[in-house]
């Protein structure tokens, strides 16, 4: 079974999982894509989508930075230090492109013929790259259709609803978090973890789920796959600074 994954940039949750992965015998290529020019453009459209509250837009990229600096710290000492990881597994080619959707991307696909492509963090993928694989599972670290797009951990402590915090595997579509559900757990939290200790235990739950899906198609049986209730609601922006304000004074 010839599985590729499919991650962003050189962050320590796709380092984790890579290497989780392949501890167990599921990984044979990492296309690593990276931000490049877009991440400057999303960077300007942040900024500068409204000058009038340009202000609070800086507040917001810091506040957006802060956090990832937090977490990726976090899971670096947590998931890669700890486990004595310190980069992708040796012996694994890793194919660097500026996105997943290029005409490279899906020559390298069309080239490795994989049977499972898992996905953590690219762009969202084309149905042309979808379909270059018998299954195309995305790790997603929230409960859905609940919590799509990203940072459910702040929501879900936002909203007090910490009982739908968890991680789904998804069978990707074209869609934003919107394909059919293999497995999805909850999260068991003691109550005291800070956004980014709610944040490492999701990932650790996700490669959980994620090898026990890889396992099921290497036996041969077919992965669960149960259609989401379609729904408006459960689509959340990325948190700014009013809300982290807000939920620290809800303390």
């Amino acid at each position: 079974m010839k599985t590729v994954l499919m991650t962003f940039e050189s962050k320590p949750a796709g380092i984790y999982i890579a290497n989780k992965m392949r501890k167990v015998g599921f990984l044979d290529l990492v296309i690593l894509e990276s931000s490049g020019k877009s991440k400057e453009k999303k960077l300007k459209r942040m900024l500068f989508k409204k000058l009038w509250r340009l202000p609070l837009n800086v507040l917001d990229v810091m506040s957006a930075w802060l956090y990832l600096k937090k977490v990726n710290g976090l899971m670096q000492s947590r998931l890669l230090a700890k486990n004595g990881f310190s980069g992708f597994p040796r012996g694994v080619e890793v194919f660097e492109t500026g996105s997943v959707n290029s005409k490279e991307c899906l020559k390298k696909l069309w080239e490795e013929k994989p049977d499972v492509m898992v996905v953590l963090g690219t762009t969202i993928l084309s149905d042309a790259v979808i379909s270059k694989s018998k299954y195309c599972l995305n790790v997603h670290g929230g409960m859905l259709p609940k919590y799509r797009n990203v940072r459910s951990e702040f929501w879900a402590k936002y909203l007090d609803d910490l009982d739908n915090f968890g991680s789904t595997i998804v069978h990707l579509d074209a869609g934003l978090d919107t394909g059919d559900i293999a497995y999805m757990r909850k999260v068991e939290l003691s109550g005291g973890e800070t956004l980014a200790e709610m944040k490492v235990k999701n990932t650790v739950l996700g490669i959980e789920l994620l090898l026990k899906a890889l396992g099921e198609i290497k036996a041969g049986r077919k992965l669960p796959r149960k259609k989401q209730v379609k729904s408006k609601s459960g689509f959340f922006p990325t948190p700014g600074f009013l809300d982290y304000l807000k939920l620290f004074l809800k303390k």
